[in-house]
């Protein structure tokens, strides 16, 4: 005889399975076609409109002025910036899912392999550096701002947003002109090296000139009044929380094998001096025999760099909480999402007002008990709110093509768990990556029962038609807390099955 820790579970998750479907034969129909709404010069909803409400945290909860929590159900938009037309419906079709807040995503990428049409990619304008605004992008993305303001849908806000900086940027700072001339020469350098993508992440952390950079964005973005509400992005109660990097960990890009050194590329050995001498006076004060930075031997110098990568960490963000905390912007702030290693997560729970994680698993969920959401609901704080950033299936073909059949179970599980353990948010990812897939009526030109192209079921889910079915009643489920513990819990005992091996 064995107890089944997940039979209670699975009996659940059965019975809510024929609950969901039947409601989901209600709501289908419901789906928004069209929006009543009409451009400014004469819509029906005043772009004014404000339903989002002042929120604040209470605990491992957010709260209204009146003190009712609020759940959030919410999709990842990547690098999206869409006509006035489209953002009205866009903006109407997310809500009639059930989302009340996107999260914006790659914000500062220069996206146009997302964006070939428009050749919209960014809210920087990339014309030789990254700090002038793309204007026209700042008008679409501040409609559609406006436009899910009106629909009660919050927004995350990022201020790295997977920037790419670029030798025009170097005047930020005022050194010498040597100094400048290896600085340009070595971002020139970085742009054009292979798997440079968490080199660009950790600079803000070593970089003064990417310190800057970030602390002028900050106070851009903040300060931005939009002019379709009359409110800047730093004030008002649209925006839940501000990211300040994603998925950044000093100490984890470094423990991986990222290093600024690489042959066809020496210039970006600029930032490997610069670490070797930090590091320098950093062993020197604390006592420890000196050693090059990418090489420690002994286990006291090893432990010592880890420590020395998280304050790196540590005073970006107090740093940048402290520009944000200076204009008198109060939203709660975090500094990554990226989990890696307890020392890290001790760090991020001590300096972020909130957590974030971010996940991709199997979703035939039944399958195995040391899953996603044991290992999620093991990290999840009891003195703060928690948000999944970003959920989905495992990406990459073969787990996509073995996963298909089951991926709408993740929609009901991640209701489910993230009701048990009284999460505060579950943000899918991702609605859709660039305008590629967009019509004028906010829906995209080809849904489809099981998108053709694999990854869409990962980075266009406005295409995975399944998918969609599911989301308003998960989402409802979860945001009205439909879900919870048994009052009176049933344990039942089962045989080893005939035949099993273990």
């Amino acid at each position: 005889m064995r107890k089944h820790t997940l039979l209670r579970f699975k009996m659940f998750y059965l019975m809510l399975l024929l609950f969901v479907f039947a409601i989901d034969l209600v709501l289908k129909s419901n789906r928004n076609t069209s929006s009543s709404q009409t451009d400014s010069k004469g819509g029906t909803l005043e772009l004014n409109v404000n339903t989002t409400e002042p929120l604040k945290i209470r605990g491992t909860e957010m709260v209204t002025t009146d003190g009712e929590p609020v759940r959030f159900w919410g999709v990842n938009i990547s690098s999206v910036y869409p006509t006035h037309e489209q953002a009205e419906h866009l903006a109407a079709n997310l809500a009639s899912l059930g989302f009340n807040v996107v999260r914006h995503h790659h914000t500062l990428r220069n996206s146009l392999d997302w964006n070939p049409v428009s050749l919209i990619g960014s809210l920087a304008s990339y014309n030789g550096n990254t700090r002038d605004p793309n204007n026209e992008a700042w008008d679409r993305f501040d409609y559609f701002n406006a436009r899910l303001r009106n629909q009660g849908i919050y927004i995350v806000l990022t201020l790295e947003g997977t920037r790419r900086y670029l030798p025009g940027d170097a005047d930020i700072l005022q050194t010498n002109e040597r100094d400048r001339s290896e600085w340009m020469e070595a971002i020139a350098a970085l742009n054009k090296a292979p798997n440079n993508r968490d080199l660009f992440k950790i600079l803000p952390m070593i970089d003064e000139r990417a310190a800057l950079l970030m602390e002028e964005f900050a106070r851009q973005l903040l300060t931005h009044v939009n002019p379709y509400t009359g409110i800047a992005y730093g004030e008002g109660s649209q925006v839940l929380y501000l990211e300040t990097m994603n998925e950044v960990s000093s100490e984890y890009a470094i423990i991986a094998g990222n290093t600024f050194e690489n042959a066809a590329h020496p210039e970006i050995a600029y930032w490997k001096t610069i670490l070797n001498n930090k590091w320098a006076d950093y062993t020197a004060a604390q006592g420890i025999a000196p050693c090059e930075f990418f090489n420690p031997s002994t286990t006291q110098q090893k432990l010592a760099r880890g420590e020395f990568l998280r304050e790196l960490d540590r005073s970006f963000y107090n740093r940048m909480k402290n520009v944000v905390r200076d204009l008198n912007v109060k939203n709660p702030m975090i500094f990554s999402n990226l989990w890696r290693g307890e020392d890290f997560q001790e760090m991020q729970h001590d300096i972020s007002d909130l957590i974030e994680d971010h996940q991709y698993t199997n979703p035939l969920v039944v399958n195995d008990f040391d899953d996603l959401f044991n290992n999620m609901t093991l990290s999840t704080p009891n003195d703060k709110p928690y948000f999944i950033g970003e959920i989905n299936q495992k990406e990459g073909e073969a787990n996509l093509s073995t996963n298909a059949p089951y991926r709408t179970m993740l929609l009901l599980a991640a209701s489910a768990y993230g009701s048990f353990s009284s999460w505060s948010g579950i943000t899918w990812y991702a609605w859709a990556h660039g305008e590629r897939m967009f019509g004028k009526d906010g829906w995209s030109v080809k849904e489809e029962r099981q998108p053709s192209v694999l990854s869409d079921m990962v980075g266009n889910m406005q295409s995975d038609g399944m998918v969609i079915d599911h989301l308003r009643t998960a989402g409802m489920l979860f945001k009205k807390k439909l879900v919870s513990s048994s009052a009176n819990p049933l344990t039942l005992y089962v045989d080893v099955p005939t035949g099993a091996t273990s």
